[in-house]
């Protein structure tokens, strides 16, 4: 074991993720998946797999699951160059542990980490389920925004509009009325 106690193994994940780290966010961008989650990770490379190892090690010592990668060079040009290995963290559980005990302290990547565990709260709905009865009752009679309504439903402000309107919803006027 290369770490005395839990405290040196976040300190030596943390450093990792800093230095040889990058926390991936990304949405399709366009075709019948636009908009949707293509990607939620926080990978870290090094072309010395005994670092690796160790980087593993620790988050194994925090209860935090990786897995490991090899990417071998692409093209004759890069045949000189050491093939690289890549450790990553997936899923939402190992994110959110991430977050909570891990300190990173590049912004950059406690953002990106930030909107991912944003990105997993908010709920896929099929129509029959949506709770048409509490949208009115929020919408209407509380008299909350699409945004307040968006955030309350944990989903976005397209979707509580197709929701108003698929529900026939009268949608209230844009600005302040006098």
């Amino acid at each position: 074991m290369r770490f005395k106690n839990k405290d040196q193994a976040v300190a030596y994940i943390a450093g990792f993720i800093d230095g040889e780290g990058s926390v991936r966010f990304l949405r399709h961008k366009n075709g019948k998946r636009k908009g949707k989650v293509s990607a939620r990770s926080i990978a870290v490379y090094n072309t010395e797999k005994e670092l690796i190892d160790a980087y593993i090690e620790a988050c194994d010592m925090v209860d935090i699951d990786t897995s490991l990668h090899y990417s071998y060079p692409k093209s004759k040009q890069d045949r000189n160059e050491k093939p690289v290995w890549i450790a990553s963290i997936t899923h939402s559980r190992n994110l959110k542990l991430v977050s909570e005990i891990i300190p990173i302290q590049s912004i950059h990547k406690k953002d990106k980490l930030s909107q991912i565990l944003n990105s997993y709260e908010h709920k896929t709905w099929k129509w029959k389920d949506v709770p048409v009865e509490e949208l009115k009752q929020k919408y209407e009679v509380e008299n909350l925004s699409m945004n307040k309504c968006a955030e309350y439903f944990k989903v976005n402000l397209v979707t509580i509009h197709r929701w108003i309107h698929k529900a026939g919803i009268k949608p209230k006027p844009k600005g302040k009325i006098y």
